[in-house]
């Protein structure tokens, strides 16, 4: 009897561990990652090319929004950008606690430590004349440390190949005609002059890097 009710253990403990495993194997694999998090962003609404709102779309379009959707994706998250304004209002919803991050693009560091915000690690950096230009996201208090570790470190892999051909690919745009505004042809300069400098920046770190570069990071 004790032999019989050992081995009917044993066969119920093998079922059960069984059942667990195909339990397991089966469920979403977002669910098993802990991810699939929505992340909240303020945006710029006229920043062509690098973040600006296109009515027409009705969502934020460039390069920036390009980059981190593309982190994003490699992250298993989601960007919701919060509904278009005429005006750049990222430094009240921030303060208000309304979206998790905003591009620093134009926002000094004394505005983004009013409005609780602090910053992650350059994603794009150029030179504007005699002044240093970096681009990164700024986090609020509601972004979980968990996830803004994961997007920061997505951003970090989105490589530079990825940058410049969105910088060409408006350049590209604004020439075509696709703006045809006198904004948009010096915003095409800009960028035309961002990517050369950019080229020549990756080129000399690669050549003291022995063959490998990056963005700043």
């Amino acid at each position: 009897m004790r032999g019989k009710n050992k081995k009917g253990k044993i066969k119920y403990g093998i079922l059960t561990a069984a059942a667990a495993a195909v339990v397991w194997l089966f469920m979403p694999f977002h669910t098993i990652k802990g991810s699939g998090e929505e992340i909240y962003v303020g945006g710029m609404p006229d920043s062509w090319p690098f973040e600006f709102y296109d009515s027409e779309k009705a969502s934020y379009q460039g390069i920036l929004p390009e980059i981190l959707d593309t982190a994003a994706g490699q992250a298993d998250m989601e960007i919701r950008y919060v509904n278009g304004s005429k005006e750049d209002n990222r430094l009240s919803l921030a303060g208000n606690m309304q979206v998790d991050a905003v591009w620093t693009m134009g926002l000094t560091d004394g505005e983004l430590e009013a409005a609780g915000l602090h910053k992650g690690k350059t994603v794009i950096s150029f030179q504007d004349g005699e002044e240093r230009i970096d681009i990164c996201l700024a986090y609020t208090k509601s972004m979980q440390s968990e996830a803004e570790e994961a997007l920061e470190a997505a951003l970090y892999r989105v490589n530079e190949e990825r940058t410049e051909g969105l910088l060409v690919q408006y350049a590209k745009e604004a020439y075509q005609g696709e703006k045809n505004s006198v904004f948009a042809v010096w915003a095409a300069v800009l960028v035309l002059m961002i990517f050369i400098l950019v080229l020549i920046i990756y080129m000399i770190k690669k050549a003291q890097t022995g063959g490998t570069a990056r963005f700043p990071g």
